[in-house]
């Protein structure tokens, strides 16, 4: 299978005709909402659900949609979360905490502000503090390591990220365990909410990209591609993928991996699609991985996992809004990179079908330009045993509508600045 991160081919945008019509006009929807209320929005500064989110996804929308009219809103929300750094007593993690934050102001300067000379010491040095402390930690992308690795790569080749980045791997390759059938990593009990540790009192081998071994998966084999894992760390990689590979089991809806394993029962938990968990973030995991190190056994398995995962009836997939997360959105884009990084023909038109099953379940009464996120709506005032859950306004990158505008407008273009870099789904550049 050719590689089309290196050899360059696909010039073509996933959309045209009447769904790049639909799908333009409803991201410029979007564009126009935020870039209203970028001021008075959120007072959350972070990447997942706040202010740099926002100015993430209106910089982009910006260029991709040839609107610079919205770029000095999202030079506002930049300004914001560079005060709430300040302000606000924040979390490490990539997307509820400063990493993500820095990260966004690294990608904002490099490929929107030039001018903007952000002093990035400060964090840099608690980054790597936090590499040093002792006790149970969270590893993956949202919250832990990996999510502090992905800050790394996009200041690469700078002298304090390739610190960062070594001192990442080197701690996942402290936190890993060997098992018979691979290398994993397991998330102490400490860490899990209480719904989770109900059903894993001894912790649990999580395999959502979001949260779990994928994610390990696709940064090991970035920081391979950019020249910073040695012989251990490609060891390391090559343990990890073949853990991930083993743990592929069938069930009766017709998904092949859980979210999550227990150790001695092996008992499983549900599945989903989406990018967050489920079968079609861990076929993004080993294609990236495959492309990265040139491994095309690694490759073709996820785009067959890939396909297979958007085979499943669709009344056992589970998705229920639109966000990148877990909704229609995120799976079209995550169909849309693995063409963009294969040229699999079979896989660019199921990404235009989930596409249009997004734009098609907009809603017509709540949400931003329809996009609404099913989540608990009373969750901050009883226990989770009373939650009640609905379809509520959310304007944010990872599982709101701002997210789904960048979906939309990256199926107009050839090549999109890499605003999905937090998502684990591109290939950089060799080192």
């Amino acid at each position: 299978m050719t590689l089309n991160h290196l050899s360059g081919e696909l010039s073509t945008s996933l959309l045209g005709g009447d769904g790049a019509i639909l799908a333009r006009q409803s991201a410029e929807q979007v564009g126009e909402v935020l870039s209203e209320a970028s001021r008075s929005r959120s007072s959350d500064p972070s990447l997942a659900d706040g202010r740099i989110g926002t100015s993430i996804v209106l910089a982009n929308l910006a260029r991709m949609l040839e609107r610079a009219d919205w770029f000095d809103a999202a030079r506002a929300d930049m300004a914001y979360a560079v005060q709430g750094l300040s302000e606000y007593r924040l979390r490490t993690g990539l997307f509820p905490g400063f990493a993500g934050i820095a990260w966004s102001i690294a990608h904002l300067e490099r490929e929107f502000f030039p001018d903007e000379e952000f002093d990035y010491d400060e964090i840099d040095s608690a980054l790597l503090q936090c590499l040093t402390m002792d006790g149970p930690r969270h590893y993956d992308l949202i919250s832990g390591w990996v999510g502090l690795g992905v800050y790394a790569l996009e200041r690469w080749p700078h002298a304090r990220a390739q610190e960062l980045l070594h001192g990442v791997v080197s701690r996942l390759h402290r936190g890993s365990e060997v098992a018979k059938d691979g290398i994993t990593w397991k998330t102490d009990p400490a860490l899990l909410p209480p719904h989770q540790l109900k059903g894993a009192p001894r912790g649990y081998y999580n395999l959502g990209l979001a949260h779990g071994v994928p994610g390990v998966v696709s940064l090991l084999a970035q920081a391979h591609r950019v020249g910073a894992l040695d012989a251990n760390g490609q060891e390391l990689l090559r343990g990890a993928v073949q853990w991930l590979q083993g743990q592929r089991k069938l069930d009766s809806a017709g998904m092949r991996y859980s979210s999550w394993l227990t150790d001695a029962e092996r008992n499983e938990s549900g599945s989903r699609l989406g990018w967050c968990y489920g079968d079609l973030g861990v076929a993004a995991s080993l294609v990236v991985a495959g492309a990265c190190c040139d491994q095309a056994d690694w490759l073709d398995d996820g785009v067959s996992l890939a396909k297979r995962a958007v085979s499943v009836d669709e009344k056992y997939q589970g998705v229920r809004d639109h966000g990148l997360c877990h909704g229609y959105a995120g799976v079209a884009h995550v169909l849309h990179r693995l063409w963009r990084l294969t040229g699999d023909a079979e896989l660019a038109p199921l990404a235009r079908d989930w596409l249009q099953l997004t734009l098609d379940r907009r809603h017509n009464d709540v949400g931003i330009a329809g996009y609404a996120t099913w989540r608990a709506t009373n969750a901050d005032r009883v226990p989770e045993s009373e939650w009640e859950y609905g379809y509520i306004e959310d304007a944010g990158y990872l599982t709101g509508a701002g997210g789904v505008g960048l979906a939309l407008a990256s199926a107009l273009v050839t090549d999109f600045p890499g605003w999905d870099r937090p998502l684990l789904l591109s290939v950089p550049k060799a080192g």
